[in-house]
């Protein structure tokens, strides 16, 4: 129990814990939700493994593979090496996730390319920017979370570009079962206090 503590519930791990904790202020991390494989996760490699057949035999694959934040690169990752590596040209929404792939490039045997990020970190932003092949019909892979907004997958539409979303995670709330004394509640995330 923390008589005068602070609590703090975040998606970041531990590194928003050290600044309470250098204030003299007592803290209890605990996470409000963890991520769960989503209705097509285990399609996933199996779609970029198809991917790297069609590129081989029949020169068609994806224009792009959209990646909208770290979550959703560290799933896709672990299906990419799953499927062999293919060459992707990946677009990503944000600074955070584009973080993500660079730490796997600097580590990785395939050739994995981030070749997009948008003007603004958002859905709407990144469908309205992003390349398209001039003479054909660009397509797209997105992996993304259940309870992503459709924005991305209708901006992308109305330009012409075909469009294939897998929900290959989710994100659930975690429950806990005991209860501390604190003054403080802080979050690190606007969609934790929705849940």
């Amino acid at each position: 129990m923390f008589k005068f503590g602070y609590m703090f519930g975040s998606r970041f791990g531990s590194k928003g814990v050290q600044v309470p904790e250098k204030h003299g202020i007592s803290s209890l991390e605990l996470p409000l939700i963890h991520h769960a494989p989503g209705p097509d996760f285990d399609r996933l490699a199996s779609v970029l493994s198809d991917f790297l057949f069609n590129l081989i035999l029949l020169d068609k694959s994806f224009d792009w593979i959209i990646i909208t934040s770290p979550e959703a690169a560290s799933v896709f990752l672990e299906a990419w090496k799953t499927a062999s590596s293919p060459k992707v040209k990946v677009g990503v929404v944000g600074a955070g996730t584009a973080r993500v792939f660079a730490e796997a490039m600097q580590s990785a045997e395939g050739p994995l390319h981030v070749a997009f990020t948008p003007s603004k970190a958002t859905g709407k932003v990144l469908a309205s920017e992003l390349p398209e092949n001039v003479g054909k019909r660009s397509s797209v892979l997105y992996p993304a979370s259940l309870k992503a907004s459709n924005d991305i997958e209708e901006g992308l539409s109305i330009r012409g570009f075909e469009v294939l979303r897998l929900n290959t995670y989710t994100t659930v709330s975690r429950l806990y079962t005991y209860v501390c004394s604190c003054m403080c509640v802080a979050s690190g995330s606007r969609a934790l206090l929705k849940l």
